[in-house]
């Protein structure tokens, strides 16, 4: 079965305006979005993990995307955020150029038989943003609740996802 990037996001987990500037305030952002939907998850500890995730090699990917990513003992579920930023941040991407997009990705720590791993889930969005009028679709929707219905329409078998 195909990993799909709308069963693991909605409206809620869109941010379609991004306030930051720098890739720790991205992190940041990211963060402290998730906690306020997952009262589980402490935004200082996610932060951690996905400025750790970032240490190692930039999530920086190309096209203006960017997927950043952690496991988290806390979380229950994989979980997809989607953020925006019209102005673009520098996020040491592969082709140098400013991210737009970013899908961050939050793992559970113990995955369940059959349940879609954070792999699974970052292949699937870098098959779907290879599409440039999805890109461009993505960038010039209204809200999230737009967003969330490009992704979920724009989703096809043959994209791959």
């Amino acid at each position: 079965m195909a990993c799909r990037i709308a069963q693991y996001t909605s409206p809620l987990r869109i941010l379609p305006t991004l306030s930051a500037g720098t890739k720790a305030e991205v992190l940041r952002e990211l963060a402290q979005h998730v906690s306020s939907f997952e009262p589980d998850v402490n935004s200082e500890d996610l932060f951690q993990k996905l400025t750790e995730r970032e240490s190692k090699a930039s999530t920086g990917a190309d096209h203006g995307l960017a997927i950043p990513h952690a496991t988290l003992s806390t979380a229950d579920s994989l979980l997809v955020v989607v953020a925006r930023s019209l102005s673009g941040i520098e996020f040491g991407a592969l082709d140098n150029q400013k991210s737009h997009l970013f899908f961050a990705v939050i793992n559970p720590q113990k995955i369940k038989p059959g349940e879609t791993t954070y792999l699974q889930a970052i292949s699937a969005i870098c098959r779907f943003m290879r599409q440039p009028m999805v890109r461009q679709r993505l960038m010039e929707a209204r809200d999230a609740e737009e967003i969330f219905r490009i992704i979920s329409s724009e989703e096809t078998p043959r994209s791959g996802v």
